[in-house]
């Protein structure tokens, strides 16, 4: 597996671990949005670490080495939230 794809699916993953913690301490309307965005931060110091990924892996470029997988994290993120608060709390 690539770099590329470690990334990805680490930041799909996170998502996962976001939206649980976020329905966890009940973070509703901007507070969540806003964790999870911070989540999104964290989630690239710990796959820089964890998974020994560095930006060389993506052309020596930090920030493309952030975006690779950013929307996806998001958007997972978002399904992740909806799907585990309409069924735990609906």
């Amino acid at each position: 597996m690539t770099p590329q794809d470690k990334l990805y699916w680490f930041k799909l993953f996170m998502a996962f671990v976001a939206a649980l913690i976020t329905i966890y301490f009940n973070l509703v309307d901007w507070m969540g949005l806003l964790f999870g965005f911070a989540f999104l931060f964290i989630t690239h110091y710990i796959a820089k670490f964890l998974l020994k990924v560095s930006p060389s892996d993506f052309d020596n470029n930090e920030v493309k080495m952030f975006i690779s997988g950013s929307f996806t994290y998001y958007i997972a993120f978002l399904l992740f939230w909806i799907i585990l608060y309409n069924l735990l709390f609906l």
